[in-house]
């Protein structure tokens, strides 16, 4: 979590720096959004072999995760080519871990009022990885697998940068905000340790896990739907509804070291598993006001 609020902070200094360079005209407009939604994260399940692949006990352990999801957020305008808008979800736990920032720069606008643009954003998103520990009851059958009983879960963050061309239509009440591109995701590194020992004897084992970034190729789209429900000269208030959908090949890379009985016995080996697919679609509905 460290690693994520530094880059969380360098971003956020980024944008004021974006933001101060782009304020010589007067702001145009600022905006507030409210919105509730549902997530669903896909990783295939590979079949088991001979070394641990984490992103089989995601979420739920059998492919898929569903969340309920609340977010608002924040968008300044200071003149009409430029846009910065920052964002925070929370899971069920109501803890805001989910990060987005973005940066929108309009290019044209054609004749039909409708605007093309180029848009940068930093997502920030959490997952869980649960009881990854019942690989080894499977496998090391003939030992105490983990002599630590305790629930196991591991918070997993997901940091990516990505690069969208957009395209809104703009109608009287109504606009329509499309976008698609590509960017680079990888889940920030996290260290885990299981203890074993054999029943009845003095065998002692012990397995460390260290997690390295694991940085991917992705596609991401957005889509977003917003109606004006009331209107006068100094705010619309109004409903969106938005989505979004992240398509990939993702693995975990870690190195294992396993001490038996002592420190000084290590097998030290670097695990890289198969990537295998994996996806994140996200909708929500939500009230906007913008003055």
């Amino acid at each position: 979590m460290k690693s994520a609020i530094k880059y969380i902070v360098t971003a956020v200094l980024f944008l004021s720096t974006c933001f101060s360079a782009s304020s010589q005209n007067k702001r145009e407009e600022i905006r507030l959004d409210l919105n509730f939604g549902a997530r669903n994260i896909h990783r295939a399940v590979e079949s088991p072999g001979e070394n641990l692949d984490f992103l089989n006990y995601l979420n739920d352990g059998n492919g898929n995760g569903n969340f309920g999801v609340l977010s608002f957020g924040i968008s300044l305008s200071p003149d009409t080519n430029w846009s910065f808008y920052a964002g925070m979800s929370m899971l069920s736990d109501m803890l805001p871990s989910h990060m987005l920032l973005d940066v929108k720069k309009k290019l044209r606008t054609n004749a039909a009022g409708n605007d093309f643009g180029i848009s940068g954003s930093m997502l920030l998103y959490p997952q869980y990885i649960n009881e990854f520990n019942q690989y080894h009851y499977k496998t090391d059958i003939d030992l105490i697998a983990d002599v630590d009983k305790n629930y196991r879960q591991i918070n997993l963050y997901d940091l990516g940068f990505s690069i969208l061309p957009y395209w809104k239509i703009n109608k009287k009440r109504t606009a329509i905000h499309l976008a698609t591109g590509a960017g680079i995701f990888g889940f920030l590194p996290f260290n885990q340790k299981i203890a074993q020992k054999k029943p009845n004897a003095n065998f002692r084992r012990e397995l460390i896990y260290q997690t390295s970034y694991s940085p991917a190729p992705v596609s991401l789209s957005r889509a977003e739907l917003s109606y004006i429900l009331l209107r006068d000269n100094n705010f619309n208030l109004g409903i969106q509804v938005k989505t979004e959908l992240l398509l990939s090949y993702r693995s975990l890379k870690y190195k294992r070291t396993i001490n038996t009985w002592t420190t000084e016995n290590s097998d030290i080996k670097t695990i890289n598993p198969r990537p295998a697919f994996y996806s994140k679609a996200e909708g929500s509905v939500g009230l906007y006001l913008k003055f």
